[in-house]
């Protein structure tokens, strides 16, 4: 925020080291702002499955508007 930067979502690979192994192990995190009324709320998810990876493009974006939707419903 202190950049304003204005995304929608924002999308970032993460690597973490394997100490029993030579390998990594890869990620994604997934971050939205959700501005509700006075408020403001974040989702953050971190996705380490590669199976689930390639959904949670699709799939992330929807749970925020899904989400946002029913917090604003309690208001």
């Amino acid at each position: 925020e202190e950049w304003d930067i204005n995304t929608i979502d924002i999308v970032t690979n993460v690597e973490f080291p394997e100490t029993q192994s030579e390998s990594q192990r890869e990620g994604i995190i997934f971050l939205r702002k959700l501005d509700i009324n006075d408020s403001r709320l974040y989702l953050v998810a971190l996705c380490l499955n590669k199976k689930v990876k390639t959904k949670s493009y699709e799939y992330l974006p929807l749970l925020a508007n899904n989400l946002k939707n029913v917090i604003e419903s309690f208001e």
